[in-house]
């Protein structure tokens, strides 16, 4: 057994100004997959993944696209939440995994949620992960939970006491909250 995984999280950031069309609302946030350290450092680094949206080259609408890119593992300005959700088994099957998450710009009503979610799915199915809580209802049903304990504790409007370059991040393995 291989000590020291990685971890596969689910995070949340600033959605900008589109329309939320989600019966849960889940749309008015921008939702990516986060690949770190177990133990993270104060330069610690990560690999974010997500279907990002930019505007067509045509200038008319906006189109999704594949991105992965290396972050640090610290809070970003636009990122909100995160919420660990598993253990990463083997890192090549999970980048081509969620590489090969099919982008489907012709479905008015797909965006970056169901991207994650059929990431999700996809990285079960081909084995990518180790110990892990990535049921698709029970994720989305906690890192909407966490996002709105965050903002009743006033995380993200100046009130509260809390080290803004540390992620709010909960663990859904140990079913707690890791970083305030």
């Amino acid at each position: 057994m291989t000590r020291g995984k990685d971890r596969l999280y689910v995070v949340l950031y600033a959605g900008g100004n589109r329309p939320v069309n989600m019966p849960g609302r889940e749309d008015q946030y921008h939702w990516a997959l986060l690949v770190g350290p177990k133990k993270e450092k104060k330069k610690s680094r990560a690999v974010l993944h997500h279907a990002q949206e930019r505007l067509r080259e045509t200038g008319i609408g906006t189109e999704f696209f594949y991105d992965r890119r290396d972050v640090p593992t610290g809070a970003t300005y636009m990122s909100l939440v995160r919420v660990m959700i598993g253990k990463v088994e083997n890192k090549d099957v999970l980048a081509d995994t969620i590489k090969g998450v099919q982008i489907r710009n012709e479905d008015p009503e797909w965006n970056c949620v169901i991207w994650v979610k059929e990431a999700l799915e996809a990285l079960l199915l081909a084995g990518a992960l180790g110990t892990n809580n990535a049921a698709w209802e029970k994720v989305r049903e906690t890192v909407m939970w966490y996002m709105e304990k965050k903002k009743e504790e006033h995380r993200y409007d100046g009130q509260g006491g809390f080290d803004m370059d540390k992620p709010a991040t909960f663990d859904m393995l140990k079913d707690k909250e890791t970083i305030a």
